[in-house]
């Protein structure tokens, strides 16, 4: 990932509006990905987070040889990936990165369509927060909502660490968020 700790303004800036325009497209090729694998529960409810985080603990663990030739606008390109690096320092290879951004691009697009005042936030925090100038959603007046940190986390636990993860983690996650900052 991009550590955007110490970044100017303009080039935070430039990598936001990057991750932002990249969503919608992921989104559709995550729903082709799911389509062409038989599932059909991603209608963009909070209720399709259960089913579809289950699909994506099911296929985020795949080896997938060849993978992904790029890499998401969040994801610094000089940061190795399992293919390319030490796999227990970076330990998802560029197909599993691609399928963790699909993933928290249909995320998003949940947040997005159930709350109508939910928008495209750069992160401001306290001066050393790690998540300083990341791109997120926001509310006014609530902490924002990272998506892409959920689901990497999501892929690190069950992929590099081999721990259990719970397939209402996601729906809970955002569900708690949506209580939390009342519309």
């Amino acid at each position: 990932m991009w550590d955007t700790t110490g970044v100017d303004r303009d080039r935070i800036d430039e990598l936001h509006r990057a991750c932002v325009e990249a969503v919608e497209p992921a989104v559709e090729r995550f729903r082709g990905r799911l389509g062409r694998s038989g599932f059909e529960g991603a209608d963009g409810s909070l209720a399709s987070l259960t089913p579809v985080t289950g699909w994506f603990l099911e296929h985020v663990a795949e080896p997938r040889p060849g993978g992904a030739t790029s890499v998401p606008p969040w994801w610094n390109p000089e940061v190795p990936t399992a293919e390319h690096g030490h796999p227990a320092r970076w330990p998802l290879t560029r197909a599993q990165i691609e399928l963790v951004d699909e993933f928290q691009a249909y995320v998003s697009h949940v947040i997005l369509s159930i709350r109508a005042d939910a928008r495209w936030v750069v992160f401001e925090g306290p001066s050393r927060d790690h998540r300083n100038g990341e791109t997120m959603i926001g509310v006014t007046g609530g902490e924002p909502f990272a998506a892409r940190e959920l689901v990497y986390r999501l892929a690190l636990d069950a992929v590099h660490f081999d721990r259990p993860v719970r397939v209402t983690t996601v729906h809970d996650a955002v569900f708690d968020w949506l209580t939390s900052t009342h519309a």
